[in-house]
């Protein structure tokens, strides 16, 4: 960030150069009309100078350095939201112009310490990349910021359970652990009644679950990268 409030530093420098000439200048035309032109001339140059004095914001022509590239805060790798807000860092009082898979999509002034923020950024399903390019007041563009790369993933995760059956009873204790075992996708997090469960290369997984007397609930939840998740929950009876 210093090296944004550096640059900001030089170009406030010659700015208030420029105001203190141009205001001494017009001091000394309000002085000359005082003595030659008259109230009614004199009026109009006072206008003039409190006007100048109200334009906080004059583009430097001469400001041929363009900023850094803006930088992005954490976002996720994958989302089951269609709409994204994305915030971040540029130089104070430049414009944040987002790019979404090559088109232009957002802009957003950033404030005096640089933050912007661009809300309701709607995403296609599967892949989308994104990256930004600040412009400052004199119109100088940076270099595109850093690519991110955000999946969209509005399909929950596939879950099948091969054994046991619903309804299954199990007697006698040396059938008190049972094997549960089914197939997922590869990539979620599986658990069954808050066990994790470790998943092969290719999604399946046996797991030696403990039963209760009586009748047992499994419940057993995928939940994949975006947030999307599938439930099944199976219930089965033992009997010691």
């Amino acid at each position: 960030m210093r090296k944004f409030y550096s640059r900001l530093a030089k170009k406030e420098e010659a700015r208030s150069v420029r105001r203190t000439i141009i205001y001494g200048t017009l001091t000394i035309l309000f002085s000359v009309g005082l003595l030659f032109i008259g109230i009614p001339t004199l009026a109009k140059i006072s206008v003039l100078l409190l006007d100048i004095r109200k334009s906080n914001s004059v583009p430097d022509k001469t400001d041929t350095i363009p900023p850094a590239p803006p930088e992005f805060n954490s976002l996720p790798d994958a989302t089951n939201s269609s709409s994204l807000s994305i915030s971040g860092y540029a130089e104070p009082g430049s414009t944040v112009i987002v790019f979404q898979n090559d088109s232009q999509v957002k802009t957003a002034l950033t404030s005096k310490d640089g933050n912007f923020l661009v809300n309701d950024i709607t995403l296609s399903e599967g892949k989308n990349e994104f990256y930004a390019v600040a412009q400052d007041e004199s119109g100088n563009k940076s270099q595109p910021s850093e690519k991110v790369v955000i999946y969209l993933n509005s399909k929950p995760p596939e879950l099948t359970v091969d054994q046991p059956q619903d309804g299954s009873v199990f007697n006698g204790d040396k059938n008190k652990k049972i094997t549960v075992s089914g197939k997922t996708n590869p990539d979620v997090a599986l658990t069954l009644n808050d066990h994790v469960i470790v998943l092969n290369n290719e999604g399946s997984f046996s797991y030696l679950y403990t039963l209760n007397d009586g009748e047992n609930s499994l419940k057993i939840v995928a939940t994949d990268q975006a947030g999307n998740k599938t439930e099944k929950e199976i219930k089965v009876t033992f009997n010691p």
